[in-house]
């Protein structure tokens, strides 16, 4: 006998279906932001923080999953994990087509023309639904 399981009703969902897209990509050199992140804020269509989204980070040595959500006081839509200098990731939310290439911690110069790595900032987005 086949079992089937009824889907997961556990995380909080936005439009059901539609894919998220990235809608801003932005380095971010900030030298009190140590280690480096890979920060991501995922929005449904109105522009509202969802939480629950499964986030999956690739590189040479390894993957990783982590969610939306788990840093409430961040917003519940937000979502980050630490980079290692030197290391190149893909990124990819679960709920969406494309992934995110080529991201590491790159050069930033600080005040005193010291070097210190970068961050990232992902916001992601859902289309709105068609009418």
């Amino acid at each position: 006998a086949t079992i089937t399981r009824p889907p997961r009703t556990n995380t909080p969902t936005a439009t059901p279906g539609a894919p998220f897209e990235i809608v801003d990509k932005e380095l971010i050199c900030d030298e009190d932001l140590m280690p480096p992140l890979l920060q991501i804020e995922a929005e449904d269509a109105a522009g509202d923080p969802v939480p629950g989204i499964e986030i999956l980070v690739v590189w040479d040595e390894g993957e990783d999953h982590f969610f939306t959500g788990l840093k409430p006081e961040l917003g519940i839509g937000y979502a980050d994990f630490t980079m290692q200098v030197g290391v190149s990731y893909t990124l990819q939310l679960l709920d969406s087509e494309i992934p995110i290439t080529g991201l590491s911690a790159e050069e930033c110069t600080g005040e005193d023309e010291e070097l210190f790595p970068s961050s990232w900032l992902l916001t992601f987005q859902q289309p709105a639904a068609d009418s």
